[in-house]
């Protein structure tokens, strides 16, 4: 497995403590899911599923090499455009609401039981159809439009929608029951996250949520919601994070949480002449507070802590395979690997976190910049 440092995550500063996420690469997806578009993990089964005009399909994916472990059809289902797949204790949720000209008058949401799902390969759904309060205007605007929409989670008694507006580059909530029939989705909630939400995953445990999108230059990030009230899932804590520097440009599309920890995948996509890879991400929490530590001879040591110009670090250069430096927000300052002498001469004045990676073993160390 190859370990990729992602991103300090939630901040921190009054007691300098902090809370990372680890990105780690798992592995290339099989090409017949190159569509990725939405994640759950079920029954310890990873499962997901293509987007637009692909067919009704449901994949449990092998986490350790990506291949496909079992198939799964909704026999009266179409993929108009599936784009993300949601759950609760009893069922499933598929939805297909992608909408990327802004046109679509047949969004609807799958439903299958997960107790069929486990017994059988193929099998049928039940459906919630919806549309949205305020959607007027039904012509056809490519990529122009703000009622696309690619996250769905599944929240108390409702069903949640985060919305993909290409207009704006802001996410919108609407919400709709989770039983049945046929609905208008009522608008509640916006957050301007500078981007596309392309995934949703909730985390009943910790009442947190977790999204996934990318910026116009397929710039990957996530966005942690917590501490919310429940009428407002943008009304707490919204934190913000590309992770660009942990994956590449990433055009991610699916999110889910594993107890406390998440894993994420991209869809294969052409940036330029280059081919990305469909890819499988595990992201995990580290909730170990850094402090500045009292070294003994037998530790590694940073030094001097708090440092001016310089920091210098007792150990083989030959033994680091990589060197980082974040800042308080979570983002990459300074990466050097041939040196155990690091120049921060030019950093502003203030708390920094130096992180090594020796043969993936991960050592994170705080340190002051004066």
């Amino acid at each position: 497995m190859r370990i990729i440092f992602g991103i300090l995550l939630l901040l921190l500063l009054n007691n300098i403590n902090a809370q990372y996420i680890i990105i780690s690469e798992l592995t290339e997806l099989n090409q017949q899911i190159e569509e990725t578009s939405g994640l759950i993990f079920f029954d310890g089964r990873l499962i997901t599923l293509n987007d637009s005009g692909n067919p009704p399909y449901l994949y449990e994916i092998d986490t350790i090499n990506g291949d496909i472990l079992r198939t799964v059809t909704i026999s009266n289902a179409t993929n108009v455009d599936w784009e993300d797949i949601a759950q609760d204790s009893l069922y499933i949720y598929i939805a297909d609401i992608g909408n990327n000209s802004g046109d679509r008058t047949d969004l609807k949401i799958y439903r299958i039981s997960k107790s069929d799902y486990i017994f059988n390969n193929s099998i049928m759904a039940d459906t919630i159809s919806f549309v949205y309060n305020n959607q007027t205007d039904f012509l056809s605007n490519y990529h122009n439009t703000e009622f696309d929409a690619e996250a769905l989670s599944v929240y108390n008694d409702s069903l949640i929608i985060f919305m993909k507006d290409w207009v704006n580059n802001t996410t919108r909530t609407y919400t709709l029951p989770k039983i049945p029939g046929n609905y208008t989705a009522f608008e509640k909630n916006s957050y301007n996250c500078n981007g596309l939400i392309t995934g949703s995953g909730y985390n009943s445990n910790t009442n947190t949520f977790m999204l996934c999108g990318y910026t116009d230059n397929l710039t990957p990030f996530i966005v942690n919601l917590s501490n919310f009230s429940n009428n407002n899932v943008f009304s707490g804590t919204n934190n913000k994070i590309e992770i660009i520097d942990s994956i590449g440009a990433s055009q991610v599309e699916g999110i889910c949480y594993e107890n406390n920890d998440f894993f994420l995948s991209r869809e294969n996509f052409t940036y330029q002449t280059t081919v990305i890879e469909q890819m499988l991400f595990k992201g995990i929490f580290s909730d170990n507070s850094l402090t500045i530590h009292n070294f003994n001879n037998s530790e590694i040591r940073i030094m001097p802590n708090p440092a001016h110009n310089y920091l210098s670090v007792n150990i083989d250069i030959n033994r680091i395979s990589n060197l980082q430096i974040f800042d308080t927000i979570g983002r990459k300052i300074k990466t050097k690997i041939n040196n155990k002498i690091i120049d921060i001469s030019r950093l502003e004045n203030g708390i920094y976190i130096l992180i090594l990676e020796l043969n993936n073993t991960v050592k994170k160390y705080k340190f002051i910049k004066i």
